[in-house]
Protein backbone atom coordinates (compact mmCIF):
# COMPACT_ATOMS: atom_id res chain seq x y z
CA UNK A 1 0.00 0.00 0.00
CA UNK A 2 2.75 2.50 0.90
CA UNK A 3 4.75 1.62 -2.21
CA UNK A 4 1.67 2.38 -4.35
CA UNK A 5 1.28 5.81 -2.77
CA UNK A 6 4.96 6.61 -3.36
CA UNK A 7 4.70 5.60 -7.01
CA UNK A 8 1.62 7.79 -7.44
CA UNK A 9 3.35 10.81 -5.91
CA UNK A 10 6.44 10.21 -8.06
CA UNK A 11 4.33 10.04 -11.21
CA UNK A 12 2.55 13.27 -10.25
CA UNK A 13 5.84 15.08 -9.69
CA UNK A 14 7.21 13.80 -13.02
CA UNK A 15 4.11 15.00 -14.85
CA UNK A 16 4.39 18.43 -13.19
CA UNK A 17 8.06 18.77 -14.14
CA UNK A 18 7.27 17.77 -17.73
CA UNK A 19 4.50 20.37 -17.96
CA UNK A 20 6.79 23.06 -16.54
CA UNK A 21 9.48 22.21 -19.08
CA UNK A 22 6.99 22.47 -21.93
CA UNK A 23 5.85 25.87 -20.67
CA UNK A 24 9.41 27.09 -20.23
CA UNK A 25 10.73 26.11 -23.60
CA UNK A 26 10.62 22.37 -23.98
CA UNK A 27 12.84 19.59 -22.81
CA UNK A 28 15.23 19.97 -25.72
CA UNK A 29 16.38 23.44 -24.65
CA UNK A 30 14.78 25.11 -27.67
CA UNK A 31 13.93 28.78 -27.59
CA UNK A 32 10.44 28.39 -29.03
CA UNK A 33 8.65 29.40 -25.84
CA UNK A 34 7.12 32.89 -25.67
CA UNK A 35 9.51 33.72 -22.79
CA UNK A 36 12.45 33.49 -25.20
CA UNK A 37 11.09 36.44 -27.19
CA UNK A 38 11.17 38.83 -24.24
CA UNK A 39 13.50 39.76 -21.41
CA UNK A 40 12.44 41.58 -18.27
CA UNK A 41 14.08 43.10 -15.24
CA UNK A 42 12.56 44.58 -12.10
CA UNK A 43 13.96 47.92 -10.97
CA UNK A 44 13.36 49.00 -7.40
CA UNK A 45 12.35 52.50 -8.47
CA UNK A 46 9.20 54.16 -9.75
CA UNK A 47 8.45 54.37 -13.48
CA UNK A 48 9.21 58.11 -13.32
CA UNK A 49 12.65 57.41 -11.81
CA UNK A 50 13.47 54.86 -14.52
CA UNK A 51 12.28 57.02 -17.42
CA UNK A 52 12.08 60.67 -16.27
CA UNK A 53 9.53 62.54 -18.35
CA UNK A 54 8.81 59.37 -20.31
CA UNK A 55 12.31 59.33 -21.84
CA UNK A 56 14.08 55.98 -21.75
CA UNK A 57 17.69 55.79 -20.52
CA UNK A 58 20.36 55.95 -23.24
CA UNK A 59 21.16 52.23 -23.18
CA UNK A 60 17.54 51.24 -23.72
CA UNK A 61 17.09 53.76 -26.54
CA UNK A 62 20.14 52.29 -28.26
CA UNK A 63 18.40 48.90 -28.48
CA UNK A 64 16.63 50.44 -31.49
CA UNK A 65 14.60 48.16 -33.71
CA UNK A 66 15.84 44.95 -32.06
CA UNK A 67 13.25 45.13 -29.27
CA UNK A 68 10.28 47.14 -28.09
CA UNK A 69 10.73 48.47 -24.55
CA UNK A 70 7.77 48.67 -22.18
CA UNK A 71 7.66 49.99 -18.63
CA UNK A 72 4.98 48.97 -16.16
CA UNK A 73 4.45 48.77 -12.43
CA UNK A 74 6.07 45.59 -11.15
CA UNK A 75 3.88 42.91 -9.58
CA UNK A 76 3.15 43.61 -5.93
CA UNK A 77 3.98 47.29 -6.52
CA UNK A 78 7.68 46.44 -6.06
CA UNK A 79 9.04 49.07 -8.44
CA UNK A 80 9.10 49.06 -12.23
CA UNK A 81 9.24 46.14 -14.60
CA UNK A 82 11.22 46.91 -17.76
CA UNK A 83 10.34 44.48 -20.56
CA UNK A 84 12.21 44.17 -23.84
CA UNK A 85 10.17 42.20 -26.37
CA UNK A 86 12.17 41.21 -29.45
CA UNK A 87 10.65 42.35 -32.74
CA UNK A 88 12.12 39.42 -34.66
CA UNK A 89 14.09 36.28 -33.97
CA UNK A 90 17.16 37.53 -32.06
CA UNK A 91 20.63 36.16 -32.66
CA UNK A 92 23.04 35.66 -29.76
CA UNK A 93 24.68 39.07 -30.19
CA UNK A 94 21.33 40.89 -30.17
CA UNK A 95 20.22 39.02 -27.03
CA UNK A 96 23.48 39.93 -25.28
CA UNK A 97 23.17 43.59 -26.31
CA UNK A 98 19.57 43.84 -25.02
CA UNK A 99 20.43 41.99 -21.76
CA UNK A 100 23.30 44.37 -21.17
CA UNK A 101 21.08 47.41 -21.84
CA UNK A 102 18.51 46.13 -19.32
CA UNK A 103 21.17 45.52 -16.67
CA UNK A 104 22.76 48.91 -17.25
CA UNK A 105 19.38 50.68 -17.01
CA UNK A 106 18.63 48.86 -13.75
CA UNK A 107 21.97 49.82 -12.25
CA UNK A 108 21.73 53.47 -13.29
CA UNK A 109 18.19 53.77 -11.91
CA UNK A 110 19.04 52.08 -8.60
CA UNK A 111 22.59 53.32 -7.91
CA UNK A 112 23.17 56.25 -10.25
CA UNK A 113 26.03 54.54 -12.10
CA UNK A 114 26.93 51.42 -14.02
CA UNK A 115 28.82 49.23 -11.61
CA UNK A 116 32.04 47.75 -12.94
CA UNK A 117 32.91 44.45 -11.25
CA UNK A 118 36.47 44.58 -12.57
CA UNK A 119 37.22 48.23 -11.73
CA UNK A 120 39.23 49.39 -9.88
CA UNK A 121 41.52 46.44 -10.19
CA UNK A 122 43.52 45.53 -7.12
CA UNK A 123 45.77 42.98 -8.78
CA UNK A 124 48.08 42.90 -11.72
CA UNK A 125 46.95 40.95 -14.81
CA UNK A 126 48.63 37.55 -14.82
CA UNK A 127 48.25 34.26 -16.62
CA UNK A 128 46.61 32.75 -13.54
CA UNK A 129 43.87 35.38 -13.22
CA UNK A 130 43.17 35.57 -16.98
CA UNK A 131 40.10 33.26 -16.81
CA UNK A 132 38.55 35.36 -14.06
CA UNK A 133 39.24 38.58 -15.98
CA UNK A 134 37.62 37.09 -19.11
CA UNK A 135 34.55 35.94 -17.18
CA UNK A 136 34.17 39.30 -15.46
CA UNK A 137 34.48 41.21 -18.72
CA UNK A 138 31.45 39.39 -20.17
CA UNK A 139 29.49 38.85 -16.96
CA UNK A 140 26.86 41.52 -17.68
CA UNK A 141 25.81 39.91 -20.95
CA UNK A 142 24.71 36.44 -19.78
CA UNK A 143 23.08 34.82 -16.79
CA UNK A 144 20.27 36.04 -14.59
CA UNK A 145 18.92 39.51 -14.92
Amino acid sequence: MIAGVGAGVGAGVSAGVGAARRLLGGTDGSNDAPASRALAVTVFRSVEDVAPGGVLPDGLREVGDAAEIALRVAPGDKGTEVVARFTGEPDDETRRRVRRALRDAKQVAETGEILQPDRPGTTEPTVLNAPLRAATANAREEGRL
